[in-house]
């Protein structure tokens, strides 16, 4: 399945939580990017989505794979890693992303610790700039509250390039595992321009 969209997996340093997020026209994207894994890591799998390499990679990093060696793994494995967008990050806050030269411009991916941020058919560069600019000036609040403005401020920045309106519906999602704290929102836009807002933001419960 093609997901054209930009995401964020991230981890709080204070608590360890892990989580993610993504915004896209794809309905029921939750089923399918981000996979998080209490106390282990959290994978976004987006442009020509594979969701078999997240759960691979996650296999990987709970048999003690540093998160670069596990997405390394999965790729060699992949005779279609050209197409695919990949966000790594384990439970100790370490990053790593991914972007196939094959998948639909604007794309690409910014990693720091704590969080990796990837997107495709984007309208520039600026988005993932904003989200990952929004991430780390929102230090101060919970994970969730972190997610979400970044997915807003990567709308605000131009989002992706093939919406005409800024008030389209997006989704915002994160898979929900057991031994997650999940949080369901539908609420009415937050800003002008990131039109309503359906969230699933989950992530784990912290340090095992």
């Amino acid at each position: 399945m093609q997901l054209n969209t930009f995401s964020i997996v991230a981890r709080c340093e204070q608590t360890g939580r892990l989580g993610g997020a993504v915004s896209t026209a794809v309905p029921a994207v939750g089923a399918i990017c981000p996979l998080v894994l209490p106390g282990v890591g959290a994978v976004a799998s987006q442009s020509w989505a594979n969701p078999y390499l997240a759960l691979d990679a996650l296999t990987l990093l709970a048999k003690g794979a540093t998160a670069q060696s596990a997405l390394d793994q999965v790729l060699a494995g992949d005779d279609a890693r050209g197409l695919r967008q990949v966000g790594l990050i384990d439970a100790a806050g370490r990053a790593v992303a991914w972007t196939g030269g094959d998948c639909t411009p604007w794309c690409g991916h910014r990693t720091g610790p704590d969080y990796a941020v990837q997107g495709n058919t984007l309208t520039g560069e600026a988005v993932v700039a904003g989200i990952e600019t929004a991430f780390l000036d929102a230090e101060d609040s919970g994970l969730e509250e972190r997610l979400m403005r970044a997915l807003e401020a990567g709308q605000a920045a131009g989002g992706d390039k093939r919406e005409s309106s800024p008030r389209r519906s997006k989704s915002t999602s994160a898979r929900p595992i057991p031994g997650w704290i999940c949080a369901w929102t539908s609420t009415r836009p937050r800003s002008p321009s990131c039109g309503v807002c359906w969230a699933w933001l989950c992530s784990s419960s912290g340090r095992s």
